[in-house]
């Protein structure tokens, strides 16, 4: 490892004190947790009594969440919808200090949210029995995308990094047009901006980023190189042949192409792409919002003055404290992190 304990905790430090503006798709995570003990007298359906009901902000909203935890100013940019869900989402960022006046509401959408239900027999095991989803079916339109444009010129004047999170299930219904993508290059470049681009489907569009965080699937697809189901896991030289149609299509030339619990393979202008592992994780672990941990301690680790391999490092380390986290979208703190590269047995 390239990082020593000394250099991580002075990286570390480094992040408070950095403002970040996340734009994109903001959903809310509901977890409804309860046991499953008789069946309904009114329909043959399992009866699940609820024993606890948490809200968390999910997609672009976990990203700006492990922002947070991580020591970063963070802003929310996005359309919501004037519903429960978009006030449960406000309060929700807010009570872990992530700004939402540039979260805006606008009519004719809805909150997207994912209501996930998880249940247990007697003495069993909880899992996820049932989820119920409502996302939208249009594109954001021309007034909201002004709006957002409008925000990212207003909040973006202090900050470090941009990030652009594009979490959208339904093609061209999400926040991040090709209007506000082109934006948010602009401004990465016109006030020295860290620019940092996610995407489940999209990634190829985000040109002029300085920096994409794509995973292996979502940078194989994009590059046209990869067929779903193509074989049980992306080779290590797809991946290379990702980073290099990517580099062409986007004109970006430092990526991070995340590769499960097989770590991530760094591209950079410096020199040929390198394979920078992951830390090993015992036990059970749940991948959902990994990479959000990733592309926020990397964006952080680089305005903080790390280069792309040191940050990957600590983007590993930072999602391997996540992954442990059943059940929800962890975030990881600054001495998790530490306590990582400590079981690494590593040098300070």
């Amino acid at each position: 490892m390239k990082l020593s304990r000394q250099g991580l905790k002075e990286i570390l430090q480094k992040f408070r004190g950095i403002k970040v503006a996340v734009v994109g798709d903001f959903y809310l995570d509901r977890y409804i947790s309860g046991s499953m003990e008789s069946i309904s007298r009114e329909a043959a359906v399992p009866v699940v009594r609820i024993q606890s009901d948490l809200y968390s902000p999910g997609a672009a909203g976990n990203a700006a969440c492990n922002l947070s935890s991580l020591g970063a100013e963070v802003i929310a940019i996005g359309v919501i919808g004037p519903d429960l869900s978009g006030e449960i989402m406000k309060k929700e960022l807010s009570a872990r200090g992530i700004g939402t006046e540039h979260l805006l509401p606008a009519a004719g959408r809805h909150t997207a949210a994912f209501n996930k239900v998880y249940a247990s027999s007697y003495h069993g095991k909880k899992q996820q029995v049932a989820r119920f989803d409502r996302e939208n079916d249009s594109p954001i339109g021309p007034e909201a995308e002004a709006r957002v444009v409008e925000s990212l010129e207003l909040a973006s004047g202090g900050c470090h990094v941009i990030i652009a999170a594009d979490y959208a299930e339904i093609p061209d219904t999400g926040v991040l047009t090709k209007a506000i993508l082109a934006k948010v290059a602009s401004l990465g470049r016109e006030r020295n901006v860290l620019s940092v681009g996610d995407s489940r489907d999209r990634i190829a569009e985000f040109a002029g980023f300085s920096v994409l965080v794509p995973n292996d699937y979502e940078a194989a697809m994009a590059a046209g190189v990869y067929r779903p189901h193509e074989s049980e896991h992306i080779s290590d030289e797809t991946v290379l042949n990702a980073g290099s149609e990517l580099r062409r299509l986007t004109g970006c030339h430092s990526f991070a192409i995340t590769q499960g619990e097989r770590g991530m393979t760094v591209f950079s202008a410096a020199g040929e792409p390198i394979r920078v592992p992951t830390a090993p994780c015992s036990g059970e672990v749940d991948g959902t919002g990994a990479g959000d941990t990733v592309c926020a301690a990397i964006a952080l680790s680089l305005a903080a003055g790390a280069d792309i391999i040191e940050a990957a490092e600590l983007a590993n380390l930072a999602a391997g404290t996540t992954v442990k986290k059943l059940g929800t979208t962890g975030t990881p703190t600054h001495e998790e992190i530490l306590a990582a590269f400590d079981a690494l047995g590593g040098s300070a």
